[in-house]
């Protein structure tokens, strides 16, 4: 959670220092960026002994990790989008980047986890050649 929270922090600072379209560029970056990082918590979630109990199917994997991508996503990038949007535009921009925000979160996750999916996948066939 500290760590989530000190990125957050960072991402917030680089949006608050940028100014005019370039800050927009910066934020849809910064949404792969922020979904790419939360996916790493969970391959540190995977490799546990405790989900190492349950058999994954691979349609189950890549189901279950773009709910958790969205879910653990959407709150802090959602904060991130406000600050831009109350800082290029006011209050009306912060209202109008929540769903705007909310639909760049749903498809960076979906492209991040058939990255993390099919990534995850060719590590396992690769080193299962090597034995």
């Amino acid at each position: 959670l500290g760590q989530y929270l000190l990125f957050l922090c960072l991402c917030g600072l680089i949006i608050l220092s940028f100014e005019g379209s370039m800050r927009w560029l910066i934020w849809l970056a910064l949404a792969f960026i922020f979904v790419n990082f939360v996916g790493l918590y969970w391959q540190e979630s995977l490799a546990s002994e405790f989900m190492q109990l349950f058999p994954w199917q691979p349609e189950e994997k890549h189901l279950a990790l773009r709910k958790f991508l969205f879910s653990m996503t959407l709150p802090g990038f959602l904060s991130i989008s406000l600050m831009a949007g109350f800082q290029a535009y006011s209050c009306l921009g912060a209202l109008l980047i929540v769903p705007v925000c909310i639909v760049v979160v749903f498809y960076s996750c979906r492209i991040v986890a058939f990255y993390l999916v099919t990534s995850a996948k060719e590590r396992t066939s690769s080193t299962s050649a090597k034995r």
